[in-house]
């Protein structure tokens, strides 16, 4: 019999990635989905997710990043991330539209888990 943590997984369905109910004070979590490090963050009453690295050095967000209003913030060199996971912010200069995390669809159900589907 395999190990269920070594089979591959189908990502073409929804996976929960946290639970509301034990959600950090930050607003920031890692997940992970098979061997896709995530980070899930909550802005507000929405979430959204992303692969869990800047795409600047690949610092982990879910350590490393901290949330200011709705938006992302790396820790490390101070780039900002939109909800979509577009770049708005890169300190000193003025070629953000070029970067993005990578994100994933998110849905609430009904005040329980966050999940996150992967085309």
């Amino acid at each position: 019999m395999q190990d269920v943590r070594q089979c591959s997984l189908n990502l073409n369905y929804w996976w929960t990635v946290a639970h509301l109910k034990n959600f950090p004070h930050s607003g920031i979590k890692a997940a992970k989905v098979g061997t896709i490090e995530l980070v899930v963050v909550k802005a507000n009453s929405s979430y959204s997710v992303f692969e869990d690295a800047c795409p600047h050095k690949r610092v982990r967000l879910s350590q490393f990043g901290r949330r200011v209003g709705n938006k992302l913030v790396c820790s490390y060199h101070g780039w900002k991330f939109a909800p979509s996971g577009q770049c708005t912010d890169i300190p000193g200069m003025d070629m953000q539209k070029q970067f993005c995390l990578k994100s994933y669809p998110v849905k609430e159900y009904g005040g329980g888990p966050v999940g996150v589907f992967r085309r």
